[in-house]
């Protein structure tokens, strides 16, 4: 969490934008993580732009928090709000705008989110382990605009698998708010929703069954990698997921809060 916050902050530029950051976060009481979480929440303050939730196990918490005070419509101006899922295991390496990833997704008319994660250098699915089918790539370009100022990209789900048509994604994937609104009222058992895996899982059932997505065909993504998913302890026993093999245990990398050590992001972006 540590990782990601001070990446999220190194990276992602906010100028020209309301944002909230809602952390949901739970651990054992008594467990040495409830320390590195106070620790970790003394570093990144709460504020109006970052709240910090114990999760309480309700179906209300989490709908409350993804509704969240959206800002209201001012006189002149028409406002569009964009919600993003993210995971404590992710971090950005390269900077980037967020004004232009939500202004793009919102002029890309028929694209229904824009996936983070994902850029044409992506061709293995880590979760299902397999080497994925790769679409075919359109740029995504204002009038006038140079293709050396290429951001991002646009393809068919339709022509591609896995990880490039899983189009509710919780790896910072970028949605119109009320599309969100929407898969959440067909997802059934409502309950799914507590569990991080199974609410992504219902979600992307709830588009196909209800047919939520069929007026965007589209998916946008990145030209250049910006984002990864550092995948080294498992909190779930739902699914099996693959897990790296880490260097030393977890509680080891949990010390590295002690004494406020950062991950290289330069590292990740040169490799």
């Amino acid at each position: 969490m540590s990782q990601f916050l001070d990446s999220f902050y190194r990276m992602m530029n906010a100028e020209g934008l309301e944002i909230t950051l809602n952390i949901l976060y739970t651990f054992t009481p008594g467990s040495s993580f409830e320390k590195y979480y106070e620790q970790v929440k003394t570093r990144f303050r709460p504020s109006a732009h970052l709240k910090w939730h114990l999760e309480n196990g309700t179906v209300d918490q989490i709908t409350q928090i993804i509704k969240g005070q959206r800002p209201n419509q001012k006189e002149g101006h028409e406002l569009h709000p964009f919600f993003s899922f993210m995971v404590d295991d992710m971090i950005f390496f390269r900077e980037m705008k967020l004004l232009d990833c939500v202004s793009y997704l919102h002029e890309t008319t028929k694209a229904y989110a824009l996936h983070l994660k994902l850029s044409p250098g992506i061709y293995y699915s880590h979760t299902n382990n397999k080497i994925m089918r790769l679409p075919n790539f359109e740029p995504v370009l204002r009038p006038n605009q140079p293709i050396s100022h290429l951001k991002f990209l646009k393809y068919r789900r339709s022509e591609t698998e896995l990880d490039w048509n899983y189009p509710f994604d919780f790896c910072g994937s970028i949605y119109r708010a009320e599309h969100i609104d929407k898969v959440i009222q067909k997802i059934k058992p409502i309950e799914t929703i507590l569990k991080p895996n199974t609410f992504e899982f219902q979600g992307n059932q709830a588009i196909k069954m209800n047919m939520l997505a069929k007026d965007y065909p589209y998916c946008l993504c990145l030209n250049a990698p910006a984002m990864t998913v550092i995948t080294i302890n498992k909190v779930q026993s739902t699914y099996n997921t693959p897990v790296y093999d880490a260097p030393c245990p977890l509680e080891d990398l949990n010390a590295f809060i002690d004494s406020d050590t950062r991950i290289d992001l330069e590292h990740y972006r040169l490799n």
